[in-house]
């Protein structure tokens, strides 16, 4: 400012945005002290909910400096110091900024423009970042910095997002997305999100390809956040050739033929010919190993539940083949002679070994209730780690057996041999026990079963 003349009242400093080569709407008033002379004077823009002081890169817009309540009826006005040079300072020297080479100014109504150049100077630290980070099938982090003040939340695609509040540099884990789905987020500066967006943020969530229900030869592919016809291809093995299609909507496919113990890495595809640019996901998973009596002939059963108003449950040992990582349990498999009577829920759970018998119980299996004979498969969810080279205990209990003589049988085998797959996997099968009366009692011959389990 070179001079202030009579009373020219508030001095305002305001912020626009640029339309066409006019100036446009308000975007922020600036806050500071009116000029009493000749000098330099600071105005700072401070953000809320009625100023945006965010500036877009490579974009257009106007300082616009007036006295709206000067008397009109003598001079009272400010001077603002212009300059002959169009040339600017920039710090650093190559940002990108720059001053237009002449201004615009009003009498009345009126925008002109003059050939002024004003003496001024614009600060602007890096605007406030917007952006997703940790981004999976279905979470993803966004993280809001250098904003100050308030922030809100919106997600707009897909549409239905809620408003969701947040204060200065903020972390906002998202979670429950879905996997192959394009998100954008919005950040405001009100509460109902219902003013201009400041910021945006947009992503996609991978699409993701997983393996279940792996055994020793086969498990099951699934894929999310793919809806079309898809393809699939294995670095080895049965598939190491373009499969498919997989019809649309069909989200998961089975694989038959594997080796036991064995990596295997397939990819799923959009296109036939299973070319890598039409790559969706890719999985790598172990196949399990095996060891079962299953398929040994039937010699009697051991007792689950009631008999004779004495409670019984029964357990087989099973000795962890030695590789070094150990195991993930994925299954046991338990042959059932019979079921009498009202025998509740069928516990199936593995236990350690104590002394060569039972001792405290370990993973917990899920799976239904035997309705009469044949083979029961309970499955593993969580905590299902198998120690290298450890004993365990299958262990079969219906503690809610009501009625005498209301039991399952658990079918025993006529001989103590197994199978093993792979052949020389380092499993075996140890001796079965039979609890009754507080103690764990030796039962031969051997009890029937197959424990599968994926190396680590």
């Amino acid at each position: 400012v070179s001079g202030k003349t009579g009373s020219p009242g508030a001095f305002e400093v305001k912020l626009h945005a640029a339309s066409g080569v006019n100036i446009g709407s308000r975007m922020a008033t600036l806050s500071g002290s009116d000029p009493t002379g000749s000098g330099d004077y600071t105005y700072a823009c401070t953000p809320s909910s009625s100023d945006n002081c965010a500036l877009s890169r490579n974009t257009t817009y106007y300082i616009h400096l007036r006295a709206p309540n000067a008397p009109t009826n003598a001079n009272n006005y400010y001077t603002i110091s212009t300059t002959t040079s169009t040339g600017e300072t920039r710090v650093p020297a190559a940002n990108g900024w720059n001053f237009a080479d002449n201004g615009r100014e009003r009498h009345g109504t009126t925008w002109t423009t003059n050939n002024h150049v004003l003496r001024i100077e614009v600060a602007a630290p890096p605007g406030p970042s917007f952006v997703a980070s940790d981004i999976t099938a279905t979470t993803a982090t966004l993280t809001l910095t250098g904003k100050g003040g308030g922030w809100w939340l919106k997600r707009t695609t897909p549409a239905g997002g809620t408003c969701t509040a947040g204060e200065g540099d903020y972390t906002h884990a998202l979670s429950s997305l879905d996997a192959g789905t394009a998100y954008t987020y919005k950040a405001y500066g009100d509460s109902a999100c219902a003013t201009a967006a400041l910021h945006s943020v947009s992503f996609t969530t991978p699409i993701t390809l997983t393996a279940g229900s792996v055994t020793g030869t086969g498990a099951t592919l699934t894929i999310a956040g793919h809806t079309g016809q898809w393809w699939y291809k294995a670095d080895a093995g049965p598939d190491a050739t373009c499969q498919g299609p997989v019809a649309a909507n069909t989200a998961t496919q089975a694989l038959t033929g594997l080796t036991p113990v064995s990596t295997y890495t397939y990819s799923a595809y959009s296109a036939s010919g299973c070319a890598t640019a039409n790559e969706l996901a890719s999985e790598t998973f172990t196949t399990a190993v095996t060891v079962s009596s299953l398929g040994n002939s039937r010699n009697g059963g051991a007792i689950v539940g009631d008999l004779a108003g004495n409670a019984y449950k029964a357990a087989a040992q099973f000795t962890v083949g030695a590789n070094s990582g150990g195991y993930d349990l994925v299954s046991v498999t338990i042959e059932i002679d019979g079921v009498n009577g009202n025998t509740g829920d069928l516990a199936v759970a593995i236990y350690s070994d104590t002394g060569g018998k039972p001792g405290a119980s370990q993973i917990t299996l899920s799976g239904s209730n035997p309705t009469g004979a044949g083979q029961y498969t309970y499955t593993c969810s969580s905590g299902c780690t198998l120690t290298a080279n450890a004993k365990y205990h299958v262990v079969l209990d219906a503690p809610n057996a009501s009625g005498y003589n209301s039991h399952y049988i658990w079918e025993r085998s006529a001989s103590s041999s197994e199978v093993t797959v792979p052949s020389s996997n380092g499993w075996s099968i140890g001796e079965s026990f039979e609890h009754w009366g507080g103690a764990w009692r030796d039962v031969v011959p051997y009890l029937k079963f197959k424990v599968t389990a994926a190396a680590k």
